[in-house]
């Protein structure tokens, strides 16, 4: 279910929004052309705060990003928490949920979703995130 805000956003009724939303979803295409990987396969992952019309109304936006590529791979708009942080794991394409390293800031709902053996939380200084927190700086 959309967030109750958007429908005020957009001056219709949560179930003509949702409808509209569904139908869009449903038209996508499932089998996406994904830039053939070799070697090993990295992405960085942060969430940025946006606000629908006030800043009451905050969204989080889940990004990956494949270092390789410079492909946005992986999309969630939802909480900062580890809902979110599931939104943003299954957003991936499936080769990057068997392959990908995944780089992130300390972050805690990424540890309780990204497996282990290759997610590595690191601080800005070390600079695996930049490309990612770079593009967050162009959206905001």
């Amino acid at each position: 279910m959309l967030p109750r805000h958007l429908s005020k956003t957009f001056r219709s009724t949560e179930c003509q929004l949702q409808s509209y939303v569904n139908n869009k979803y449903d038209s996508i295409p499932r089998d996406i052309d994904i830039i053939p990987k070799k070697g090993k396969i990295i992405i960085q992952c942060d969430e940025m705060r946006s606000f629908v019309m006030s800043e009451d109304n905050k969204v989080w936006i889940w990004i990956a990003i494949d270092i390789g590529t410079g492909e946005i791979v992986g999309l969630y708009l939802g909480g900062r928490d580890a809902k979110g942080a599931l939104g943003l794991w299954d957003s991936l394409p499936g080769v990057y949920l068997q392959c990908a390293v995944s780089y992130t800031d300390f972050w805690k709902a990424y540890d309780v979703i990204f497996p282990k053996k290759r997610h590595k939380s690191v601080g800005k200084e070390t600079g695996l995130t930049n490309r990612m927190e770079r593009f967050n700086c162009t959206m905001r």
